[in-house]
């Protein structure tokens, strides 16, 4: 008697605008490892984006003047908070990455979002997946709930 494996595994193209196929991933709605991933993304791409509006506050230095060192150290840290939300998004895009490619096959997130850190991206595929993933674990969890037809 052998062990039959199921592959519950969803396969879809990457496409671009021009119907093209740039690359292909794969995934189980059904696994929860990857939905927690999925939604650990999404709260990352949640905290990306209010420190993306916190550097909005770079359009104070276009009226600003800075003709001297002094002009300069007014605004050190200001600089210093810029920089380290610049390096907070970048880190959190880092590893958005890696979850991305965890999930669904290593090189997807460079077929999606290349050398850059746009994370606008990655909508699309967020959009195609997410719904599946959700539909998954509802469809899991009604098989427990009562449907009112039984009695204790």
């Amino acid at each position: 008697m052998a062990i039959v494996a199921k592959n519950k595994n969803i396969v879809e193209n990457i496409e671009d605008e021009k119907g093209n196929i740039l690359g292909k991933i794969s995934y189980n709605p059904d696994d929860i490892t990857a939905y927690r991933a999925l939604i650990d993304i999404v709260n990352m791409i949640d905290d990306i984006s209010k420190s993306a509006n916190n550097l909005n506050k770079l359009e104070v230095l276009g009226n600003a003047k800075i003709d001297s060192l002094m002009d300069f150290e007014k605004y050190s840290n200001f600089f210093k908070d810029c920089q380290k939300d610049f390096h907070d998004i970048e880190d959190g895009i880092k590893v958005i990455k890696e979850r991305i490619d965890e999930i669904f096959g290593e090189g997807t997130s460079q077929i999606l979002m290349g050398n850059g850190c746009d994370v606008n991206l990655l909508m699309p595929l967020l959009d195609a997946v997410m719904p599946k993933f959700k539909e998954a674990r509802e469809s899991k969890i009604n098989n427990y709930l009562d449907d009112g037809s039984q009695v204790m």
